[in-house]
């Protein structure tokens, strides 16, 4: 039984909602304790007042957004950038789901999504390696960045 256009839609829409709320919790727990400890540490070099191994300060001013608003934008942008990706995800399905290879549309889907993520994601984390606020060195930005 072949799926209607919309009802592919309505599916990746949904699936990209509740990918996006998945990554809100996954970011709260994993990725959080680690921006909250690079903060404690840049908060703690500017209170003894000089420079730590030698890396320079940011300056005492207050942030502009507060670490809670932060937090909340990102868990909202999640689910937002989910479902986004889910819809996009649903027109390209749709478009290409009859030349994939796969048995059925999950076998389908699945073939897409290994394809996009390794697209999407998995190449540009290969490239750009993660790197905490403050505890980088800025002299070797260039290093870390370069392919």
């Amino acid at each position: 039984m072949a799926v209607g256009f919309g009802s592919v839609l309505r599916r990746g829409a949904l699936a990209g909602v509740l990918a996006g709320l998945a990554a809100a919790v996954a970011i709260w727990l994993l990725v959080e304790p680690v921006i909250r400890r690079a903060l404690v540490i840049e908060d703690t070099r500017s209170l003894h007042g000089g420079q730590s191994a030698g890396l320079p300060l940011h300056g005492g001013d207050e942030p502009l957004v507060s670490r809670s608003a932060q937090v909340v934008g990102g868990a909202v942008t999640s689910v937002v950038v989910g479902a986004a990706v889910g819809v996009v995800f649903a027109v390209v399905f749709a478009r290409v789901r009859g030349r994939l290879p796969g048995r059925g549309d999950f076998g389908r889907s699945i073939v897409l999504a290994a394809v996009g993520f390794g697209a999407v994601t998995l190449l540009p984390a290969l490239k750009i390696p993660a790197n905490p606020p403050a505890v980088g060195d800025p002299e070797t930005v260039g290093r870390r960045t370069t392919l």
